[in-house]
Parts: C-alpha cells; structure tokens; sequence
C-alpha cells in the first residue's frame, strides 16, 4: 500500500514541477526562517537583564585558544587596563576571565571543582547587581582573597562558615 502512495507522490511531482519545486523551496524557506528566529531569541535571552542597567552594560570579550589545550574566554588586564584610562566615555569596567575546572586545595584535601568560576575585580559588583550574604566586594582587590556563591560555600566547607576560611 505505501508503494502505490509513492509512487502516486512521485507522478504528481514529475506532472507538476514548478509547483513541487515552489513547495519545497518554500517549506525550506520556512524551516529556516524558523530555526533563525530560534536562535535569534536563544540568544538575546541568554542575558542577564536583572540587573539594574542592563541596557547600559556591555562585555569585550579576548576568546583564546591556546595550542589547543586551554581555552580562556573573557579579557587580559592589559585590555582591561587600556579600556579603564584611554576610554573616558566608559564609565565603570571591571576584569573577569572565565575559567573551567580547577582543583583547589581547601585545608589538606585537594578538590576539583565542578562548573564555571572566574577571576573578577570588585568593580564587576558594582556593575553587576548581586546580593552579598557576607563580606563585601571592596575585599576583592586585596590579594588572596575570593568570593564564593552559597552552594559553592556549602559544598566546600559544609555548614562551617566560608569567611576566614583557606582555599
């Protein structure tokens, strides 16, 4: 039975070929029309837009890719640096580099970490509107010193408070 609907299907396309080569451009039109339009919005909404000035806040991105071994996506301090003194129409920039699984060493046990985390001045707070459960964001720029989210926290330390602790 299906063999007689292909080829019925197969005659009628032979017959009329403009019309099957219209329909068929346009179904392809369509799709991808659609899957543009799918990963126009996946990205616009990838964004944070929480954050008080969001419309005002933009990121410069050094994407690195290192003998391919290592991948580091965010900025260096010399184009954090540049940006901060020969841009006077930027208000506020703050360093962040991005980074991917490291281990840690916290008392005498070594832990890798599972996720994201990233190297930050205290500036990145003060563009970014995130609520701190302790410390502040100015303890940042002193050497040694880190911020952690509160699951990071409890998965590290458990219920022991973060703040003095060693990592």
């Amino acid at each position: 039975m299906i063999k007689i609907y292909f080829k019925t299907a197969l005659r009628q396309i032979t017959k009329y070929r403009f019309h099957s080569i219209l329909n068929v451009v346009g179904l392809g039109l369509a799709i991808a029309t659609c899957l543009f339009i799918y990963a126009f919005n996946t990205y616009q909404l990838s964004f944070d837009r929480f954050h008080p000035h969001a419309g005002r806040t933009f990121i410069v991105v050094e994407d690195l890719h290192l003998d391919h071994t290592e991948h580091n996506k965010g900025g260096s301090y010399a184009m954090y640096d540049a940006i901060r003194q020969e841009l006077p129409q930027v208000e506020k920039a703050a360093l962040y580099i991005d980074k991917q699984d490291f281990t840690l060493k916290i008392g005498d046990k070594l832990r890798k970490t599972e996720g994201k985390a990233c190297f930050t001045s205290a500036d990145y707070f003060e563009i970014m509107d995130f609520r701190w459960i302790a410390g502040s964001p100015q303890q940042l720029d002193e050497p040694a010193t880190v911020a952690l989210t509160k699951t990071m926290a409890k998965n590290f330390f458990g219920d022991e408070e973060a703040i003095g602790q060693t990592i």
